[in-house]
């Protein structure tokens, strides 16, 4: 079977869709979980670390997620492994093995990582969002419901602002000043907005009136969710695409390590996504092709030994939502028997 980038991106959007809604459904229990007389207390002595802990964002929370990048980083290797020839590999007992020390020490790192990073986001959302309900005057059940979210059909919680990154809870807390203000023209320049209140909204516009209180919440929460959901949705491609390529490279290491094949038998060649929402610095790198045990290099002078790697140190301006891939290039007839 060939290993084409048509084959890639399929897989890249069939598994970071699964990764989407387990983050999703990661996030719904947490939020319907929490011990909501718990937060109130820490947010009223302004415990953010405390309030925090309530919550239990913990590794055991993420497990859904971490699931399925298991789940992508197999699916990476085995596939190098299938686009070898058939009459190549018969017989030779070539597999990949997921369960390799290496491999579960990829998985664990970047489990690890991911669950660090959604706590430290989330206490920076929560210190966000409470020092900003102090500046407004906004009650300790009230800010709870801002970063919980209030429950609606079948007793769970949504709209909150826990999940999101903080630029995005910014932009929940700033949609919700727009909206109180009277700011009509700010708010409806908003993308993830829900437009089926914009004739309402222009029409306060038009008589110089005010929303209700109960109408901002509704339409900030409606917001909220729509940004969580894009939240999701970039955390799964991101993650997605690491584990794939890191299960690729992972195969091919798997051979050179058992001294199967020999290091010059084996190389990568970037692959840039043809969408002018490419970052200028990967569609550079397009085509570059490099050896097993080398690194890819940006024009930024990072460098990643496959896309979505941050071993060598790779910012995220050269990670977060990349769609690019590396194909795998094996002397089949390298191989040693």
């Amino acid at each position: 079977m060939r290993d084409s980038y048509t084959r890639f991106i399929e897989q890249l959007e069939r598994i970071s869709a699964k990764m989407a809604r387990a983050f999703e459904r990661a996030m719904a229990d947490v939020l319907n979980e929490v011990r909501f007389s718990d937060l109130m207390d820490a947010i009223e002595r302004g415990d953010i670390e405390q309030a925090f802990r309530v919550l239990r964002m913990d590794q055991a929370a993420f497990a859904p997620v971490l699931d399925e990048l298991e789940a992508a980083f197999v699916e990476g290797g085995e596939t190098v492994i299938d686009t070898a020839p058939i009459r190549t590999v018969r017989g030779l007992g070539v597999r990949f093995d997921g369960r390799h020390d290496r491999a579960i020490e990829w998985m664990r790192n970047r489990g690890a990582r991911l669950v660090d990073e959604m706590g430290q986001q989330a206490q920076r959302v929560i210190a966000d969002t409470v020092a900003d309900g102090l500046e407004s005057n906004r009650g300790v059940r009230t800010v709870a419901l801002d970063l919980v979210g209030t429950k609606g059909g079948g007793n769970s919680r949504r709209g909150g602002l826990l999940g999101l990154h903080t630029i995005q809870a910014g932009a929940v807390r700033n949609a919700r000043r727009e909206l109180r203000e009277g700011n009509f023209s700010a708010y409806l320049r908003r993308e993830r907005r829900d437009r089926s209140f914009d004739r309402s909204i222009a029409k306060a516009a038009r008589e110089g009136t005010q929303l209700a209180a109960s109408d901002i919440d509704k339409l900030t929460r409606r917001y909220s969710e729509r940004l969580l959901k894009l939240r999701s949705e970039n955390v799964a491609r991101t993650e997605t695409i690491g584990a794939l390529n890191a299960g690729r490279y992972e195969a091919a290491a798997q051979m050179v390590y058992s001294g199967r094949l020999p290091e010059s038998a084996v190389s990568f060649v970037w692959q840039s996504t043809p969408s002018r929402r490419t970052r200028d610095t990967h569609r550079a790198m397009n085509g570059q092709k490099i050896r097993f045990g080398e690194a890819f290099t940006s024009p930024s002078m990072a460098r990643l030994r496959f896309p979505g790697d941050a071993s060598l140190g790779a910012p995220a301006s050269e990670i977060v939502n990349c769609r690019c891939g590396a194909r795998t290039e094996v002397n089949w007839l390298s191989l040693a028997v």
